[in-house]
């Protein structure tokens, strides 16, 4: 699995239009945003995360996006090219407002 960072060679990752079973995200993306570090995925220059949501949550948000915003601006983050994401600021710590409005 990616925690377990056999992926290596990964360059491209696109979870477009995944609807994932839980009815939220919140869970899902903590999981996931602990596995997005250079150590696992080194290679990983583009994630595509558009349209990837929950039965109920159409947008990652709340903690869910909290997690993902704090593991690609933390020490030891993969060197991302590009990433197109579907998070809404409702319900997020101030300090990923910030740092998803800075750019």
């Amino acid at each position: 699995g990616l925690d377990g960072g056999e992926l290596p060679m990964l360059e491209t990752l696109s979870l477009k239009n995944v609807r994932v079973t839980e009815n939220r995200l919140d869970g899902v993306m903590k999981e996931f945003s602990s596995a997005l570090r250079a150590s696992a995925v080194p290679r990983l220059k583009f994630l595509n995360m558009r349209g990837f949501r929950a039965a109920y949550e159409s947008y990652i948000g709340g903690e869910g996006a909290d997690a993902l915003i704090a593991a690609l601006t933390a020490e030891g983050r993969p060197s991302l090219e590009r990433m197109c994401p579907s998070i809404t600021l409702r319900s997020v710590k101030e300090e990923t407002a910030r740092v998803v409005g800075s750019g």
